[in-house]
């Protein structure tokens, strides 16, 4: 932080009376609204000690600024010098346009004049009875205000001023009876900025390899988009934090490669797809049944394979026993750990409201890492449960098949449409009950014209079902919002416009929501592979574990938002304090900085984290916007909506994985965000790249799903299954190729989706 041009400058100054008087004028000029809005900008104090300097005025002949680089570019072969005749404030308050000068560097150090531009100087300042004066200056005046030969011998001051403070300066100077003055030399703290593209991969992880393979498949889904700093710093410590702390010796130096499961880069969250528990390239039963349940389907590149193959075969067969022991017992208790989470979890909370000094809040949120890192590990073996279940299940199915088509695909997506106690499927069910309480009302029709707000004061204070019906959904799902794994994005609770939107358009079209229960016997039934006594028996044992396991999964992705929640309110009260203390200008911007920056912001008020975070926050909603490939060798590169993929076909037909069976025709809705996803009308097949808990509202009104990202265990094969409508996943490509009101096709059975017609009447 510089304060350049915030404090008064007073000059012409006679007597000593006056001296002290503008001393004082001076000192009190940091507290103007300019100097003032400038410290609470960089989270600094008000009041701070302030040096004022007295120097002999100099009634100078020309006078200007010189810098010892090209300020722009911070070329250090250029030195810029403006002039003007009279005092310098001319120049430095930018009344008039000077003379700009260019000297050219050499390499060995030699200075030439490189270009000369004589400014207007129609006005000048000089020195008058009672300070300064501001006088039209004559013709004569409006020549060169510098020869040549003055400066070059201004440019050699520069360069040994550069050399004395190891660094380009910022010079302020004069000239006066042939004899140069230096009045101010300071940093050029333009070039100490970070750039643009700086600041978007600061925090990027480093890969192992140049061409390293990464994927967004499946984490896509729950961390759609860039991801707030906060997140790259808060997920690794509540993931890991437990794991860490109970590590035993066997599990230390067991592979030359540093565990990395997530990848954060250009904001975006990434998985390794060379980790061997993520091998959708093996050509095994299990291993298609795993490529199939991660992702929809597998990999043929070589380059993967070649890299999941060397990491797996250098890691000692030791940890591998460990770390399958270690999961046996996860998996045993996943019933018994979800319910003590829930038991703890539930209205749980850091600590931190009675505390008012910022510091200690802190200090109280770092302290409590390690309790919400206990609330999460129950999710890794929750999602193992599950995708072991379901893969013993799928490899059963393509085993009596005799092979891998859709026909398996759409089988296991029968199997799994028997799912009960699924928390995604929950939500749209409790909306419906909300919704059909409302249009039940004399006010339905009123309710659903009403703005956000007025809408939801009037459930907030309706004291019948409808009302009581809403506070209860937001008790027990108001953690819960687009992106919830990121502390920066806004719960349901925090604004419920989103749910209040989807009520309003819930309202004409609700009816009572009921699903039949199936048997696992039923569903088997329901099965077109023909499986043998024997396997039909084993199959009926994996489907209650499938079943389970998605409700399990389920339970503990609920539980990981939670804890996110419990964080974010305390971060968000920690913004508060700090804001408060002068510390942040914004309390949005704490999730702009990482927690070890948070401490260092803490402990030091820097402002140059301040000043970092105002830039990440105003480029995020750019970095937002990036939408990457599935598949990514070497260093993330974006994929432009003008410039799409090179893999989609021109003709309107593409294949992806059959998830929820099921045929359905009707005009597309393709909404490649939440934002727009309220315009969602009855009827539509919703086309877009991923789907998490926030899109769960507009389940009842589609009539058909499509996503770009998923697998067969993804939210939206969840709910669509739940809800009986054809899914197809993996239909890359789909947001680009196909638009809203499209005709289409969606077989869910095939997976296929294709354009019967270019456009409806719609819009």
């Amino acid at each position: 932080m510089s304060s350049a041009g915030q404090m008064e400058t007073i000059l012409g100054v006679l007597g000593l009376d006056n001296v002290v008087e503008a001393v004082s004028q001076c000192w009190a000029s940091q507290f103007s609204h300019v100097a003032c809005s400038y410290k609470r900008r960089y989270g600094q104090p008000i009041n701070i000690p302030m040096a004022v300097v007295i120097q002999r005025m100099v009634n100078s002949d020309v006078a200007g600024v010189m810098f010892t680089c090209d300020i722009v570019t911070g070329n250090p072969r250029h030195i810029v010098i403006t002039a003007n005749h009279g005092l310098g404030e001319s120049v430095v308050s930018g009344k008039c346009e000077p003379d700009t000068i260019v000297l050219e560097r050499s390499a060995s150090g030699n200075l030439s004049l490189e270009h000369f531009h004589t400014g207007s100087k129609q006005e000048k300042v000089i020195l008058g009875s009672n300070g300064t004066e501001l006088v039209r200056v004559s013709n004569s005046c409006q020549e060169k205000c510098l020869t040549e030969k003055q400066a070059l011998q201004l440019g050699k001051l520069g360069q040994k001023l550069e050399r004395e403070f190891c660094g380009p300066r910022d010079i302020e100077w004069t000239l006066a009876g042939g004899r140069f003055y230096i009045l101010q030399a300071r940093p050029v703290t333009s070039l100490l900025q970070e750039s643009d593209i700086e600041i978007m991969h600061e925090n990027d992880m480093g890969f192992r390899t140049s061409d390293e393979c990464i994927t967004k498949a499946n984490i896509g889904e729950v961390m759609n988009g860039a991801q707030s700093p906060m997140l790259a710093s808060f997920l690794p410590n509540v993931l890991f934090l437990t794991k860490k702390k109970n590590a035993s010796a066997a599990k230390h130096l067991h592979s030359p490669y540093h565990e990395r499961f997530l990848i954060y880069g250009l904001g975006n969250m990434f998985l390794p797809a060379s980790h061997e528990m993520m091998n959708m390239s093996s050509r095994s039963f299990l291993g298609k049944a795993m490529a199939y349940a991660f992702r929809g389907g597998l990999i043929n590149d070589d380059d993967i394979k070649a890299q999941t193959e060397e990491r797996s075969r250098l890691r000692t067969k030791r940890y591998s026993h460990f770390g399958l022991l270690g999961f046996i017992q996860a998996l045993w208790s996943c019933e018994k750990n979800i319910e003590a989470a829930y038991n703890v979890y539930k209205d749980a909370e850091i600590p931190v409201r009675s505390v008012d000094d910022s510091e200690r809040v802190f200090e109280e949120i770092c302290n409590n890492l390690l309790f919400l890192s206990e609330g999460v590990q129950i999710h890794p073996a929750c999602n193992f449960y599950s995708t072991i279940a379901n893969v013993f299940a799928l490899a059963l199915l393509a085993y009596e098949n005799g092979g891998w088509n859709d026909t398996v695909l759409s089988d296991f997506a029968t199997l799994l449409a028997s799912c009960k106690d699924v928390v995604s499927a929950e939500i749209p069910r409790a909306l419906q009950e909300i919704a059909l309480s409302v249009a039940e009302r004399p006010e339905a029709k009123l309710f659903k014209n009403m703005n956000a707000q007025h809408a939801l004061s009037w459930l907030e204070n309706d004291k019948l079902e409808a009302g009581s019906l809403f506070r209860a959904f937001l008790q027990k799902h108001g953690h819960r919002c687009v992106n919830g794994y990121d502390p920066y994005s806004k719960t349901w609770a925090m604004d419920p416009s989103p749910i209040i939107q989807s009520l309003q358009s819930l309202i004409d079209e609700v009816g009572k929501y009921s699903k039949k229960e199936v048997s696992t016997e039923e569903a088997i039934d329901q099965l077109r592979i023909p499986l043998s006594p024997l396997n039909r028996r084993i199959m009926k044992f994996i489907l209650e574990k499938c079943r389970k396991g998605v409700a399990y999964r389920e339970h503990s992705k609920n539980i990981f938002v939670k804890v996110t929640d419990i964080f974010r309110k305390a971060m968000l009260h920690l913004a508060q304090r700090m804001t408060s203390e002068c510390r942040l200008p914004d309390p949005e911007l704490i999730f702009f900085l990482t927690i070890p920056e948070i401490s260092v912001l803490l402990r030091t008020r820097s402002p140059k984290l301040v000043a970092k975070a105002i830039r990440r926050h105003r480029h995020f909603p750019a970095m937002k916007s990036l939408k990457f490939p599935e598949f990514v060798k070497g260093i993330p590169t974006a994929v432009s909506d003008d410039n799409p993929q090179d893999n989609i076909p021109r003709e309107k037909v593409l294949k992806g994985t059959p998830v929820s069976q099921g045929v359905v025709v009707g005009p597309a809705r393709v909404v490649k965000g939440i934002d727009g996803a309220a315009n969602i009308k009855k009827g539509e097949i919703l086309i877009t790249y991923s789907t998490d808990i926030a899109w769960s509202p507009y389940f009842s009104l589609l009539a058909g799903v499509a996503t770009e990202l998923g697998g067969l265990i993804s939210h939206g094969a969840v709910v669509a299954r739940e809800y009986g409508l054809p899914c197809v996943v993996g239909v890359h490509g789909a947001t680009t190729l196909f638009q809203s009101g499209d005709k289409v096709r969606l077989d869910g059975s095939r997976g296929i989706l294709e354009a019967i017609e270019e456009r409806s009447q719609e819009e």
